[in-house]
């Protein structure tokens, strides 16, 4: 079972590289994205001894969170992976995820359950968002020259307005008629079957393609509702959640850096992966943790 393990990081290279060696297998492969903001060359050093042959450098682009970019890396990822080899599963990492298993355990689960993949999605009529989303929706999200730029209705200068108008009008009313939106997790184990039938989506309706391009925080919106665009998952088998493990701090946007005290539950979880970490803080911290994960897979 050939696994394509994407990985997007911006921060860290030594806790890429525990990552990689983690989720090293003979039947895995690394597609790397780092953000062009970012040196790349300690990273390039933190790898170094990893077979070169094993890692796919995606191109890089300048992923500032909510930005079509992030989307753009996982999307030049999927043409790579098609074009690379008969991938069985595609799985999608940050720098700052760890697997909760060994491999050998994982992929034990994994091919349990053939052909299922695990991706955490909603549709907007089921409110999970305030007002079901539509502030997604109906502001227009761009990035120019590295700034971000969103405008609505209530934008006062003339010409952007104008922009907003015609940008309503010509695109968001017509599609919005004939399609419904659906929001997710942007992490993501994929059957291929899945990965195959969302770029299928992106080439017949690409209308809809381009006008998710300009949402707020596309990485939440695109992939879902390309994948349900032609409403045809007979074929397919999605449960839906993550097997991953987040834990959301109440006073900010940013999921809880885990660390030590959470070491008995990680041990106990479920799910298969967890983030964030930021074992460059503490690298005692991934030996602790990579003591558990082996504890776990015995019993498992």
């Amino acid at each position: 079972m050939k696994i394509a393990l994407v990985i997007l990081a911006y921060k860290n290279p030594q806790q890429l590289r525990w990552l990689m060696d983690a989720m090293k297998h003979p039947d895995h492969h690394f597609f790397l994205h780092i953000d062009r903001q970012k040196d790349i060359e300690p990273f390039q050093k933190a790898l170094l001894g990893i077979d070169e042959q094993k890692i796919t450098w995606l191109p890089r682009r300048n992923s500032h969170w909510g930005s079509m970019a992030c989307v753009d890396v996982i999307l030049d990822a999927f043409q790579k992976i098609q074009q690379n080899g008969d991938f069985e599963y595609i799985v999608h990492l940050s720098g700052q995820d760890f697997p909760l298993l060994d491999m050998p355990t994982w992929r034990k689960q994994l091919s349990q359950h053939s052909n299922t993949s695990y991706f955490f999605h909603f549709n907007l009529k089921d409110t999970r968002w305030k007002d079901g989303g539509s502030e997604r929706l109906s502001t227009m999200q761009f990035f120019c020259f590295g700034k971000r730029k969103k405008i609505n209705a209530y934008t006062r200068n003339p010409f952007w307005k104008w922009v907003y108008h015609c940008w309503k009008k010509l695109l968001v009313h017509p599609v919005d008629q004939n399609h419904t939106y659906f929001g997710s997790e942007f992490y993501f184990i994929f059957h291929r079957d899945v990965v195959e039938r969302i770029l299928q989506n992106i080439r017949q309706f690409r209308r809809l393609s381009w006008r998710m391009s300009f949402v707020l925080i596309p990485e939440e919106l695109y992939l879902s509702t390309m994948l349900m665009a032609d409403q045809d998952l007979e074929q397919l088998t999605i449960e839906n959640k993550t097997m991953r493990t987040i834990e959301w701090d109440m006073h900010c946007s940013s999921p809880k850096t885990l660390g030590r005290e959470d070491l008995d539950a990680l041990e106990a979880d479920e799910n298969w992966f967890a983030r964030k970490f930021d074992f460059e803080q503490d690298a005692s911290f991934h030996q602790a943790l990579l003591e558990r994960i082996s504890r776990k897979s015995a019993r498992t």
